[in-house]
């Protein structure tokens, strides 16, 4: 861990307006306890309120001078305090109830200990773990580690299932686990439940045979694909549990009462990079220990009669089923399967897939938020409406508003709403341009009369058998049936499919940056 000096490009992670909380607090007699410190050689005043801690000079004689502190710490950022001594933290591995190869108990005596927490640099959306060594002069160390330590631990996270794909990405999930995550997670003193995925949907089944009562949250290391695996089971569990109908589209679903965080580590990030805004393990895992969640939307997806699957980042049909079925089909090119398949399949010959399409639709009113456990149905005070046959080279349905922000896009994870894309044939240069442009998250994606976008609650969608459009090429390929939930690949009985979006239905450990 990096060693803060003072006036470091770095400052902790919270808000002015948490900075400004700090002061008023102990500005109000919020103060819980402060002592004289050196930090670096220089004389402070450190300070502890019910907000955080705060680091002040002390110059002023009628007490410490909060109103110009030299640094503010929230309690939700600090990652743990403990005893130093020859330079070095002595963190206990409480995995393990012993002392790790370099750490010692912090019972031993001594003058100096180390404060962990999060700290972001100017102008970037990475986080980092800093440390900050304090020698108090009268006091006992002992004693400000252990208050530290439960004020910081309020409202967290303390036991998590950590599930790993170690064939994802290029097969570095363990390792990402390993060297980014597992060190950052004892030194928060996180117990820790590992399972390693041995096959294709196992993830589904630890998520549905888990007790999840012993935990406290559910990490993913690995892509989309994995969340979409364990929440599918946890989701699909929870029903089961109620006894509510999963396979009726308008069936009132309950929530689960986990929270989910993801660690990157597979060939598609795009919810890691949605909830942490950037793809990046460290950051990830920091966001996790802070334990700082948000509500996210699901995509719940039929067939007639029969629940596929639930989606968290998106349903993709026609040229999107497409894509990640030629990308299938060539594993063995690795990472560069996803680019082959964009420019064989934009640049030559598209199918035309005649779709009846149908948009579930609700008033323009704010939604007050869900709490955690209510039942929440897809179809409450909306309507149904039909667009007719349409000459469509793709549909996909994101459980996010995509919306314009400036010259980028913003991804509203937090929306009641989702955003649906009609695709129409157009040239192969074009969608190609349209295709970088989403994934540069750029607004031009907008401009484009080929591209219809709406907000919805729902869409239903059922390919018209049409001999025109009906190609020999798909119908040998089974495109018509083919699906892109979340990056993978599915198939239904028919081509017509039920897509329901439901609002704020998972804890997301996350802080979804501007």
């Amino acid at each position: 861990m990096e060693e803060l000096e003072v006036g470091d490009n770095v400052t902790p992670l919270q808000s002015t307006a948490a900075v400004q909380t700090i002061k008023i607090a102990a500005s109000e007699n919020g103060i819980l306890k402060e002592e004289e410190v050196l930090v670096k050689g220089k004389a402070r005043k450190l300070v502890m309120c019910e907000s955080g801690l705060q680091l002040v000079c002390h110059e002023n004689k009628s007490g410490p001078n909060i109103e110009n502190p030299v640094f503010s710490i929230a309690w939700v950022d600090i990652v743990c305090a403990c005893e130093t001594s020859s330079g070095k933290s002595k963190a206990v591995d409480k995995n393990t109830d012993t002392p790790s190869q370099n750490s010692y108990t912090v019972q031993q005596a001594g003058r100096k200990f180390s404060i962990h927490y999060i700290t972001r640099k100017a102008g970037s959306k990475k986080l980092s773990c800093t440390n900050m060594v304090m020698e108090v002069k009268n006091g006992t160390v002992g004693d400000w580690i252990q208050q530290i330590e439960e004020k910081r631990k309020h409202g967290k996270p303390k036991k998590l299932l950590v599930v790993i794909n170690p064939i994802s990405g290029s097969g570095s999930g363990r390792q990402t686990f390993e060297k980014f995550v597992r060190p950052l997670f004892d030194l928060a003193g996180l117990e820790l439940v590992v399972r390693v995925t041995e096959r294709a949907r196992h993830g589904e089944e630890i998520g549905n045979t888990f007790d999840f009562s012993s935990v406290d949250g559910v990490v993913i290391v690995g892509g989309d694909g994995l969340y979409m695996e364990v929440m599918h089971g946890v989701v699909l569990r929870k029903q089961q549990e109620n006894g509510i109908d999963y396979n009726n589209p308008d069936a009132s679903l309950t929530p689960p009462n986990i929270g989910f965080g993801i660690i990157p580590g597979g060939t598609g990030n795009g919810l890691s990079g949605w909830w942490n805004g950037v793809v990046d393990a460290k950051t990830a895992a920091l966001n996790i220990i802070r334990g700082e969640s948000h509500l996210v939307n699901i995509l719940a997806i039929f067939e007639p009669s029969k629940l596929i699957h639930y989606s968290g980042l998106h349903l993709g049909y026609g040229i999107f089923s497409e894509l990640i079925k030629k990308s299938e089909d060539r594993r063995w090119m690795k990472k560069a399967r996803y680019p082959y398949a964009i420019v064989t399949s934009t640049l030559g010959k598209k199918q035309v897939y005649d779709i009846d399409l149908e948009m579930l639709v609700s008033p323009d009113i704010q939604e007050v938020n869900k709490e955690i456990n209510e039942d929440v149905s897809p179809s409450s005070a909306c309507n149904w409406k039909k667009l007719g046959v349409k000459h469509l080279i793709g549909v996909a349905y994101f459980p996010v508003a995509i919306e314009e922000m400036s010259d980028k896009l913003s991804m509203n994870c937090l929306s009641d709403k989702g955003s649906a894309f009609f695709v129409s044939s157009f040239g192969g240069v074009d969608f190609l341009k349209f295709m970088m442009a989403v994934g540069r998250h750029d607004k031009e994606m907008f401009e484009n009369s080929f591209i219809e976008h709406h907000h919805v609650k729902g869409v239903r969608l059922k390919l018209v058998q049409n001999d025109q459009a009906n190609s020999t090429r798909r119908v040998e390929h089974g495109y018509e049936k083919l699906l892109n939930i979340d990056g993978e690949v599915f198939t239904c009985s028919v081509p017509q499919i039920d897509i329901r979006f439901h609002s704020q239905f998972i804890r997301a450990f996350s802080v979804f940056p501007n």
